[in-house]
């Protein structure tokens, strides 16, 4: 089902079921919500930095359970969700309840994967900053 809306704009060679936002945060938000997210604490473990809100995902057993629960989303988290569902990004019943915030410094890209709809349901936001 595609929840495209008259200010979205989607090239159409997208794969069925992804939609491109351009410009959804304002450069105000985008400053906001990026001096928020550098104020806590990274996960240095990996080969880039990584922080978990809701859930910690497990990348060694690909998969999320209730033992991985950290809390409920942070506030601006929880402001971006509300919105991506009042947009029609994702369904209204969409329980978004995780984030996982990754910094890729030059020439560390993401590693070829493929997200487990057990660990994050069927929904699947990014937003690049």
């Amino acid at each position: 089902q595609q929840r495209l809306h008259e200010w979205e704009t989607a090239p159409t060679n997208l794969p069925q079921g992804l939609a491109l936002v351009s410009e959804f945060l304002t450069r105000e938000e985008e400053r906001e919500l990026m001096n928020w997210v550098d104020a806590q604490p990274w996960d240095t473990s990996m080969r880039r930095r990584v922080q978990h809100y809701g859930y910690r995902y497990n990348y060694k057993a690909r998969s999320v359970t209730a033992a991985d629960h950290l809390g409920p989303l942070p506030p601006c988290f929880s402001r971006l969700a509300a919105r991506f569902r009042a947009t029609g990004l994702v369904a209204t019943n969409t329980s978004m309840n995780q984030v996982i915030v990754n910094e890729y410094e030059p020439k560390v890209g993401i590693a070829s994967h493929v997200d487990q709809p057990a660990a994050f349901g069927n929904d699947i936001v990014t937003v690049s900053l």
